[in-house]
């Protein structure tokens, strides 16, 4: 016999004949201390681990696993115990990877169990977990089988020593299987738990496109534009950094017609969530974000409308500037916008003296371009919001009130297209109601809201445009309707900073004045009379991003008994409505004559 296997017969003889020869209930086990017996199998173990040759007998390993399942039966609730389990389902761990034998991982599975579910507060319980999280992932490729035991040791066990690596196993998961990381990891950015991105929404037409990216908490991004390559068009990708996107949203989503071809969002990293537009043709694109809760605005505009066909089968470049067919005006500023030519009313002719008696001429505004061809009116809240509420009123309902008849007045008097962005009592974003002014190419965008105050004195008319403010109740009127914080509506102003470079501030504010002025001049001479408080600004989110002359009206204060008393009259309604159309009208006016002069 060699000296090594004599060295090793002397080893096993001295250490572990007393657990061989007997059971654990015999006098010689009892006369030794539990501790020293658990020292002497840790111990055989380790020589097992470190020496090839007497690791590759598994008569030794076997041998060893008895050692420990001796010390865990002489005493079942000692301190030992659950260290005996753990180093059960090691030992049974290594053999399977040694002799490849599914009854040992089987084994292993077992005991790593038993050490969890009959010790959940030891120390060695968070480590038995994972180490069933490595099984099923390297040993069995059951990925979500794995993710759940990674999930139970940052769920279970936050201030345990494998949390980190069970966090950054569940990161891989998600990224590399979609497996759904657990509401422990996620959260706000800080303490190193990730943003939740949450499912992108979007409004598209042919050469618009709205989308938004909500989630959970603040978080940094950046943006890059890769140009076209083989068969893929330009293509427009966020990043957000530390953050996550469940995996029943990473699935791509194709849009049939529009700009905007496909969406596809995905874990491009264990920490970064990747959204890709796919889009036909761009030509800007403009992103911004706007808090609580938080969300990124992405803008995008493709061919612009001029450069696209009006109908199938014309050229329009073979037109005349302006031209008349069928009854129709082709507009070339906006060619897919067309109004019906109808015979004016005589009482539109004494009140516009820019209207010709002639049925077969146009203003010159329209024949310039300059009309207004198609106006949004948004009537504010709606469904799920309120708004304000006082005196037995819901704003929600007088403006859609409101909006009704303002379309049906500005369809039989001025012959422009009107857009309502809800006809009926439903909910819409403040971003979705920009997006319907945008898509639908419109020329002057209208947002009508009822106000409210704390102190039921406060009455009148106010009008808003898009702009930074300092003004304490402007800000309190443009935290109010974008449901949102003074303090956030100050932080907005640097986010404000860089799109008011590229809004229509001057002739919203002009739009603004036109309307408002006009308004009270008209309640005025029904005895409507409301109290000037003033034309004004404010960052309200409903007009971010919109790329037409756009304004906000807060027509009264339902807080008020005297202004809600004429807003349950629909004698004032009727009035409002009429003499906002004669604003818009001024307004057209008014660009003939500075056009003229």
């Amino acid at each position: 016999m060699t000296r090594y296997w004599i060295l090793s017969l002397l080893i096993f003889h001295c250490l572990f004949v007393p657990f061989v020869a007997h059971s654990a209930g015999s006098k010689e086990d009892i006369a030794i201390p539990l501790q020293d017996r658990y020292k002497k199998a840790k111990f055989f173990y380790k020589q097992l681990e470190t020496d090839p040759k007497l690791g590759a007998q598994r008569s030794l390993w076997l041998k060893s696993s008895s050692n420990f399942r001796k010390v865990y039966l002489s005493n079942p609730k000692s301190e030992l115990a659950p260290a005996s389990l753990f180093m059960l389902g090691r030992i049974y761990l290594r053999m399977y990877e040694i002799f490849q034998e599914q009854n040992d991982l089987n084994e292993s599975i077992s005991y790593y169990r038993d050490c969890t579910s009959l010790f959940p507060n030891h120390r060695l319980a968070d480590d038995s977990l994972y180490a069933l999280g490595e099984i099923y992932l390297n040993s069995l490729s059951q990925y979500e089988t794995a993710g759940n035991f990674f999930s139970q040791v940052v769920t279970r066990y936050p201030h345990g020593d494998m949390h980190p690596q069970a966090g950054e196993r569940l990161k891989q998961l998600s990224s590399k299987y979609d497996i759904a990381l657990p509401d422990a990891m996620l959260g706000s950015s800080i303490h190193k738990k990730l943003t939740n991105v949450l499912p992108v929404k979007y409004w598209s037409s042919n050469d618009y496109s709205r989308v938004i990216i909500k989630a959970s908490g603040p978080v940094t991004y950046s943006a890059q534009l890769l140009e076209k390559s083989h068969n893929q068009p330009r293509r427009l990708y966020i990043d957000f950094q530390n953050s996550y996107i469940e995996p029943q949203f990473r699935s791509p989503v194709p849009i049939s017609d529009g700009l905007l071809k496909q969406i596809r969002t995905g874990q491009n990293t264990q920490e970064t969530v990747r959204v890709v537009l796919d889009i036909e043709s761009i030509s800007s694109y403009k992103i911004f974000s706007l808090p609580d809760p938080f969300r990124v605005v992405v803008d995008i505009r493709g061919v612009a409308a001029e450069h696209q066909p009006p109908m199938a089968g014309k050229n329009i470049a073979a037109l005349p500037k302006p031209a008349l067919q069928d009854g129709q005006i082709i507009v070339l500023k906006e060619q897919k916008k067309r109004i019906k030519h109808r015979q004016p009313k005589s009482s539109e002719i004494q009140n516009s003296a820019t209207e010709s008696t002639d049925t077969q001429e146009f203003s010159l505004a329209q024949q310039l371009g300059l009309g207004v061809k198609r106006i949004v009116i948004d009537p504010g809240h709606g469904g799920k919001d309120p708004g304000a509420i006082a005196n037995g009123l819901k704003e929600k309902d007088i403006v859609l009130k409101l909006a009704l008849k303002v379309k049906q007045k500005l369809e039989e008097t001025i012959a422009c297209d009107v857009i309502l962005t809800r006809t009926k009592d439903e909910y819409i974003s403040l971003e979705e109601r920009t997006a319907i002014a945008n898509g639908n190419n419109a020329d002057l965008f209208i947002s009508l809201h009822v106000n409210a105050h704390p102190q039921s004195s406060v009455h009148g008319l106010e009008t808003y445009f898009l702009n930074l403010s300092s003004d304490r109740d402007a800000m309190r009127v443009a935290a109010f309707e974008n449901a949102t914080s003074e303090l956030q509506m100050s932080d907005l102003q640097d986010v404000l900073a860089d799109i008011m470079k590229n809004s229509k501030v001057k002739e919203s504010s002009r739009l603004a004045q036109n309307i408002h002025s006009t308004l009270l001049n008209g309640l005025e001479e029904e005895k409507l009379t409301l109290r000037d408080l003033g034309v004004k600004q404010a960052p309200f989110y409903v007009l971010i991003g919109a790329e037409m002359p756009a304004i906000l009206m807060e027509i009264a204060f339902i807080s008020n008994h005297a202004d809600s008393n004429k807003l349950k009259n629909d004698q004032f309604i009727g009035t409002v409505a009429d003499n906002l159309i004669k604003g818009i009208r001024a307004y057209m006016d008014s660009n003939i004559a500075r056009l003229s002069y």
